[in-house]
């Protein structure tokens, strides 16, 4: 699913639209972080985006081949089939640029996940202690462990872990505080897993 979005997204979300679409999240990622901070991952991203599509050669050799001259035995073909190869060549060459345009993004929104994730793990990591200490506190005082509980709770912490995934490829606005956000989400079911877990051994 995550790689059949990243496909379809030049068909949602024209290149201009792309292009809009991540200077509108740079500029909240400038109130987000800062402008240092929102440079910082904007230079990263490109320079990441700069190995993949331009120090291969990738955008270059594309453009070669779009306006190169013809041969006279392509001459002749384009006589006969100039209307439909010139409207596959400019669809083809509009959905690579497009989805080139929309790589970028991703990498944008993985240094942002990035970032936050200096914030969010100690979150998740004083979560996970508190349904630890609360699991303590039931076994000490002879507490009720819902198997129920822990169920539905480890089955939605396993839908939400999508949520980052989809972040990174879903070609509409999304704001850069979606991370805190996700994360509050994630720490009040990792807390009722935790601390419904059955006893494992002398655990």
């Amino acid at each position: 699913m995550w790689g059949i979005l990243l496909l379809a997204s030049p068909f949602i979300l024209s290149r201009e639209g792309q292009v809009l679409r991540i200077k509108n999240e740079l500029a909240a990622v400038s109130t987000a972080f800062g402008q240092e901070k929102a440079d910082e991952i904007s230079h990263s991203a490109g320079l990441a985006y700069k190995s993949l599509f331009i120090d291969t050669g990738y955008l270059s050799e594309k453009s070669k081949f779009y306006s190169r001259p013809m041969t006279p035995a392509e001459s002749k073909l384009d006589g006969v089939m100039a209307r439909p190869t010139t409207a596959f060549s400019n669809a083809t060459n509009g959905y690579l640029t497009a989805l080139s345009v929309n790589v970028y993004g991703l990498l944008l929104r993985w240094g942002i996940i990035t970032h936050w994730m200096l914030f969010i793990l100690p979150f998740v990591v004083a979560a996970f202690l508190d349904g630890f200490v609360t699991r303590k506190v039931k076994f000490a005082e002879f507490g009720f462990i819902s198997p129920m509980a822990y169920s539905l709770s480890m089955h939605f912490i396993v839908f939400l872990l999508f949520f980052p995934l989809l972040y990174l490829v879903v070609p509409l606005p999304v704001t850069p505080y979606f991370m805190p956000g996700w994360a509050i989400c994630l720490g009040f079911p990792l807390i009722f897993m935790i601390s419904n877990t059955q006893r494992l051994f002398n655990g």
